[in-house]
């Protein structure tokens, strides 16, 4: 979602555009002033406007107002900051704009996938920014850092280094035993019942059907149980 605005100015004016624009908030990395150094090749010149994202249109005719000591201003506005297209159009129109007649110098470019049968071609990523949509002239910020982006496999049992529990960092005591477990809460194995009723609670003699010895009581009073 690019919006690519550009526009022909004397030298001096194009910088303070820009400068206008950078107070606005637009990134550095969104504009491009396009002068004509003495020396440069036609070529070289029509390519950087290219990779600047200028219409193909506008290009042959830029490339001839460039030989007359002009700069041209190139802005790719995106969603930084909101309405970025608007406050460039607005900002350009308060200079003096060098007309150029028969060219699209306001035109929407898509940002489509890109399909390619690698992922790195021939240029750096910042991160997993591409470096020809966000025009980030540098080495890449891991590279930068000394940091890398894949590391080697290591099995680890533990997350602190050293293969050491948390705990252990302040508490020397292990925080599991090892010793035989017990089968009563009291030291020699004894109930608390034990200790004041020699009793035993549980009764291990076989159990009957019956709450009491002999007959039932309608056999004893001779009562039928059946009608």
């Amino acid at each position: 979602m690019t919006t690519v605005i550009t526009r022909l100015f004397d030298e001096q004016e194009a910088r303070k555009a820009v400068e206008k624009l950078l107070d606005r908030r637009l990134p550095r990395r969104a504009i491009d002033l396009i002068p004509a150094p003495p020396g440069r090749a036609k070529t070289d010149l029509k390519a950087r406007m290219s990779r600047a994202g200028v219409h193909d249109s506008a290009i042959d005719a830029y490339a001839e107002a460039l030989k007359k000591g002009r700069a041209l201003l190139v802005v790719r506005a995106t969603h930084v900051p909101l309405t970025a297209a608007t406050i460039t159009r607005t900002e350009l129109a308060k200079r003096k704009a060098i007309p150029v007649k028969g060219i699209t110098d306001d035109y929407y470019m898509p940002d489509g996938p890109d399909h390619a049968p690698n992922i790195l071609k021939d240029h750096p990523l910042f991160l997993t920014m591409r470096i020809d949509r966000s025009r980030y002239e540098g080495r890449p910020i891991s590279e930068g850092l000394g940091l890398r982006l894949l590391s080697p496999r290591r099995d680890r049992r533990s997350a602190i280094g050293g293969s050491r529990h948390v705990s252990r960092a302040f508490w020397p005591m292990p925080l599991i035993s090892r010793k035989e477990r017990n089968s009563s809460v009291i030291r020699g194995g004894r109930f608390v019942s034990r200790g004041f009723w020699p009793m035993p609670l549980v009764t291990r003699t076989e159990r009957s059907n019956k709450t009491f010895r002999g007959l039932t009581l309608s056999r004893l009073l001779h009562w039928p149980t059946r009608v």
